[in-house]
């Protein structure tokens, strides 16, 4: 009888083990940024993947640019310009550069937004990164949207042996124009 319920409560416990482990990753993660541990982060992250991944959508915006379009020489320049510039900036080392200097260097105003507020400097660190949405994607891969005032970067993990990790981010392509 003890035999009959050791296997159906394992695998239970294998089922509900796996659909939060990448609740804990995202958990442990949040602790690692908080804590500005560089080194902590840079264990959820496959550099490999998020680097082709962002070279791929960053060459495929440029490809559905009407300018762009069917301009070989475009895409040929376009995509060993991202190469470089993804290659060279998306790294461990530029991570924990910004982890240490908590964070990127805030957006500059337009001069629209300067005149609107009447010259007063708006106060973007205020806006708080907030997680939108977290869900599995696939049997392997989890997306996660995160929002930042009006912009939203779209992440997914995918599953790394026991854990997880990044393995794409999805920048808002009208913020890079």
């Amino acid at each position: 009888m003890l035999k009959k319920l050791i296997i159906p409560a394992a695998a239970l416990v294998a089922i509900l083990g796996y659909g939060a482990s990448p609740y804990i990753t995202l958990s442990n993660l949040q602790d690692a940024v908080t804590a500005k541990d560089a080194a902590a982060i840079q264990a959820y992250v496959s550099w490999d993947d998020v680097r082709a991944n962002l070279k791929a959508d960053l060459m495929a915006e440029i490809e559905d640019n009407a300018e762009m379009k069917g301009n070989p020489l475009a895409a040929t320049f376009g995509q060993k310009m991202i190469d470089g510039l993804v290659d060279s900036m998306i790294t461990p080392e530029m991570l924990a550069t910004v982890v240490e200097n908590g964070g990127l260097k805030k957006r500059r105003q337009s001069l629209f937004d300067q005149i609107a507020n009447r010259g007063k400097a708006s106060d973007l660190s205020n806006d708080k990164v907030e997680l939108e949405s977290a869900f599995f994607t696939g049997l392997t891969t989890f997306g996660l949207t995160l929002r930042k005032g009006d912009d939203t970067v779209d992440v997914e993990l995918g599953l790394d042996g026991l854990g997880w990790k990044i393995t794409r981010v999805r920048l808002p392509m009208e913020a890079l124009q």
